[in-house]
């Protein structure tokens, strides 16, 4: 594929699990665009608007989003943040409090955790659901209408970077594509092929891959947990997943690849 020169250039790996197949990835995204559009499904946000990044980053929308009654992490965060932002220590002590309760789950402590943002970052953007997936790509704000340059990355890159994440340098164990929207999701929406098709992506890499996304786990507190126990992690585009990868490093995991 010829890359955008902003697009960070990725050497084709060696060995089989750093290669990616782009025939396979052009396929896959024609299809899994045609499989969505008969599924004909739209994807619902149990938390429709939840903004948890942006209660953190900047105590905004910290109430937002329909609880269905149960207290949000961004509503803990506001109660104990005494209007701190970016208080990560404040996360950290938050997460803690939630050990062994129903629906907060850790990945394998040998896995990589991939975020994927998905929903409004990614279904406005002008390009292809199969430039994406080549080159990577620039979001979008649907708020703000913001860029930030190359920072949905491209099925080479994430997998070039997921070849020694695992524990001593070696591939992980087990891959989870972990990722969600607060707001609805489309049947023609870029969504649904980017994450089924990097999915795939891994899985002919060789990799056991377990994808957490629109419906497959969809209660935004509990992947935010999830990830933030990642020991290897790699961040998309947006605050949201920044903060994520804070939380990790606070809590004894690496970050891998490019930060935002």
């Amino acid at each position: 594929a010829q890359c955008p020169a902003q697009v960070p250039s990725v050497l084709a790996m060696q060995e089989p699990r750093g290669r990616v197949d782009e025939p396979a990835l052009k396929t896959c995204a024609r299809a899994e665009h045609e499989k969505a559009l008969g599924r004909g499904v739209t994807y619902k946000p149990e938390m429709l608007q939840y903004r948890l990044g942006d209660c953190i980053k900047i105590l905004v929308a910290c109430k937002a989003g329909k609880a269905a009654g149960r207290t949000t992490i961004a509503m803990e965060y506001l109660k104990r943040s005494n209007g701190t932002k970016s208080d990560y220590g404040v996360v950290v002590d938050i997460l803690k409090k939630l050990d062994g309760k129903k629906g907060f789950e850790v990945p394998d402590p040998a896995a990589l955790v991939v975020h994927l943002r998905l929903g409004n970052r990614l279904d406005p953007v002008a390009a292809s659901v199969e430039e994406l997936l080549l080159c990577g790509g620039d979001p979008v704000s649907a708020s703000k209408g913001e860029h930030i340059a190359a920072s949905i990355k491209s099925a080479a890159e994430i997998i070039a970077d997921a070849l020694h994440a695992g524990p001593g340098g070696k591939a992980p164990r087990k891959v989870y594509l972990v990722g969600g929207s607060n707001v609805n999701v489309e049947p023609g929406a870029k969504s649904w092929p980017y994450m089924n098709c990097l999915l795939q992506a891994f899985e002919r890499a060789g990799y056991d891959t377990e994808l957490r996304a629109l419906g497959k786990h969809s209660h935004p507190d509990e992947d935010f947990y999830f990830m933030a126990h990642a020991k290897a992690f790699i961040v998309s585009s947006g605050g949201y997943s920044r903060i994520i990868g804070k939380v990790v490093e606070l809590m004894g995991g690496r970050v891998i690849g490019r930060t935002f």
